[in-house]
């Protein structure tokens, strides 16, 4: 039987990781009641679990004051994969191309960014999340890639998520560069078709695809980084992958470390 009282111990030293989630529904097959509610893929979870966190997924909450203590209480913050954010947010009207919106995801994802910095803690964002973090700093995005960007390399994959796409090439002194034998180019999987257009201030880029779109960055108080490929699909057999997630549970218990708790 496993011993849960020694892992009692082991855990309080496990950084909590607060991850945003989807919309989801549920129906009755005679239409008398309908729910909504939130989920998320495992992967997630057990990339933040391998990497040595405790994953916490956060539902849809409404009160400001939930979720300023939703920050207080984790250690550090996964702005995860989804829909489209809503151009309002960076002024624009929505254009041919853009998919499904979620307000409430929208809203609920800008408060939990700005209580997470206000606490100094680290942040790490997934597809949608590297474009949500992008917007929120002001940034804005190509609503649809198709239309608006001049290139033609496949950003939607169709293949298993695990499968990898396209190469990126990566600044070499960067988080990502988990090892020099891997040279300045390194493979994802991709599942997008928004991107960054314009890059807010205050973070700088550290991924490229070969037509010049950015795929990563990072803040520079070294408190973000966000790709916009999927690494939680492909964790268990990339060291790359793996990498992010250990990044941000190492930071973590860093920056829990200096401030004393």
């Amino acid at each position: 039987m496993f011993d849960f009282a020694a892992a009692k111990g082991r855990s309080r030293l496990n950084p909590i990781i607060a991850m945003t989630t989807s919309r989801q529904s549920w129906q009755a097959s005679d239409n008398s009641w309908h729910l909504m509610g939130a989920g998320l893929a495992d992967d997630y979870a057990r990339s933040v679990e391998d990497a040595g966190g405790v994953p916490w997924l956060i539902p849809y909450l409404r009160h400001p004051e939930t979720i300023a203590f939703v920050a207080e209480r984790a250690d550090a913050l996964i702005l995860t994969g989804g829909d489209d954010m809503s151009p309002r947010y960076y002024g624009e009207q929505p254009r041919s191309g853009l998919r499904q919106v979620t307000p409430e995801r929208d809203y609920l994802e800008s408060l939990l960014f700005a209580a997470f910095r206000m606490q100094n803690k680290p942040i790490l964002g997934i597809c949608r999340g590297l474009q949500v973090i992008n917007v929120l700093l002001g940034g804005n995005l190509y609503q649809d890639l198709e239309r608006e960007w001049r290139g033609c390399l496949q950003h939607e994959q169709h293949a298993p998520r695990s499968h990898f796409a396209h190469t990126v090439r990566i600044d070499p002194e960067s988080i990502l560069a988990v090892k020099r034998e891997l040279g300045e180019e390194i493979w994802v999987n991709s599942y997008h078709h928004q991107a960054i257009h314009r890059l807010a201030s205050g973070l700088r880029p550290i991924a490229w695809d070969e037509e010049g779109l950015v795929e990563a960055f990072v803040s520079l108080d070294g408190n973000i980084l966000a790709v916009q490929w999927h690494p939680e699909n492909t964790a268990p057999d990339d060291t790359v992958s793996r990498r992010i997630f250990e990044w941000l549970v190492e930071r973590a218990v860093t920056v829990e470390s200096h401030s004393g708790a």
